[in-house]
């Protein structure tokens, strides 16, 4: 059985492949909890506390750091890493895991006109028709990030009287932090709470550099993980002392 299943896989054209695996990816989507920092802020909302965004965080790089290694073949290992491809599944009212959906499409695509249905085609090098790598899926990384951090999404922007380029929401908060304005690029839930407040601005300047214009000054992911566990570990050390 498992033979023929191979050579099934084998003969798929690619096209048949892609429907397949976004099937899969619809499907899973459905049994996966709503997306717990950037979507209903309605009344009854629980505010979604610093260290369950961390771990959200921390996972999702997990996921991508291992893409990374394991697909190092790739030109782009991911290509589609965007906030609704992050299934967000709620362990214990206090513990969350995520897993990461739809990776792997890019060699699938016939052409880098078709390619524009990714998430990479927001990344400054696939809009400047540049050489697509690994740095690519880094700055999608550093978007989700950004909303993380910002309590926003991308486009969101342009519905709170924004213009112009500053409906990117990583020049938006480049935009900000560098008119000395920090502070106000951080979701108030998170402010409010005062919970974690100098880690996120940390995560702050890990997003900038992830979203870098420039991909060969965006850090890999590997370093990218390590500095999330690292800032994990100081949160945590710090909850310890308070």
């Amino acid at each position: 059985m498992k033979e023929r299943i191979i050579i099934l896989i084998s003969i798929l054209t690619p096209s048949l492949k892609l429907y397949i695996r976004k099937r899969i990816s619809d499907l899973l989507r459905k049994i996966s909890d709503e997306c717990l920092v950037t979507e209903s802020r309605g009344i009854g909302r629980v505010p979604v506390s610093w260290s369950t965004r961390l771990s959200i965080i921390k996972d999702i790089a997990k996921g991508l750091s291992f893409l990374h290694q394991f697909l190092a073949s790739h030109k782009v290992p991911h290509a589609n890493l965007k906030s609704s491809n992050v299934l967000i599944q709620r362990i214990n009212q206090n513990q969350y895991r995520s897993k990461l959906t739809e990776f792997g499409f890019l060699p699938l695509l016939p052409s880098r006109k078709s390619s524009e249905l990714l998430a990479i085609q927001k990344s400054p090098e696939f809009g400047q028709g540049k050489k697509l790598t690994h740095k690519a899926d880094v700055y999608c990384f550093g978007i989700i990030l950004l909303e993380v951090i910002t309590g926003k999404i991308p486009g969101a922007l342009s519905d709170e009287g924004d213009e112009g380029e500053h409906h990117d929401l990583a020049n938006w908060v480049r935009m900000v932090v560098h008119s000395d304005g920090s502070t106000d690029i951080l979701d108030m839930e998170i402010v409010a709470a005062k919970d974690g407040y100098e880690e996120m601005l940390r995560l702050t300047e890990l997003a900038l550099e992830c979203t870098d214009t420039a991909p060969e000054r965006r850090p890999k992911m590997c370093q990218v993980l390590r500095r999330i566990e690292e800032l994990e570990k100081t949160s945590h050390d710090l909850q310890r002392e308070s």
